[in-house]
């Protein structure tokens, strides 16, 4: 766990010295999220990629609401930190912006009604490349 701040650092290309994260404030959230906080990259591959897959499939258990829970809360959990900043980290755009929207570049029908994550989606899109999915 001790390498996940400098990752995410060098993720969202941010130069900082070591010393810094170690230290209360800024990336004390960051440090301290939890397994389902979007603002893990590891979010996307256990919990969005799955549940997406799943939605696209109609398949759904039990079991698997338990463990991931489903895709409304998953969409919920990723429209909170839009609903406070531009991005998952509030104002700079970073991997976990590209990762996380990039389903719904493929998986239009999937796009949520939120207005902050349709907004967040097309900024992605903008900041990616020429600004068009779908």
């Amino acid at each position: 766990m001790a390498d996940f701040p400098v990752a995410w650092a060098l993720a969202c290309g941010k130069d900082v010295k070591i010393d810094e994260f170690w230290l209360p404030g800024r990336w004390k959230s960051v440090v301290a999220t939890g397994l389902r906080d979007p603002r893990r990259l590891s979010y996307y591959q256990g919990v969005m990629e799955p549940l997406l897959i799943l939605k696209w499939a109609n398949i759904s258990h039990p079991a698997i609401a338990a463990g991931l829970r489903d895709f409304d809360t998953m969409i919920e959990r990723l429209a909170e930190p839009l609903r406070k900043g531009p991005w998952l980290l509030g104002e700079r755009f970073c991997a976990a912006d590209m990762l996380c929207s990039s389903p719904f570049f493929w998986f239009t029908d999937m796009m949520p009604a939120d207005p902050a994550i349709r907004d967040w989606v097309a900024r992605c899109a903008e900041r990616m490349g020429d600004g068009k999915y779908g």
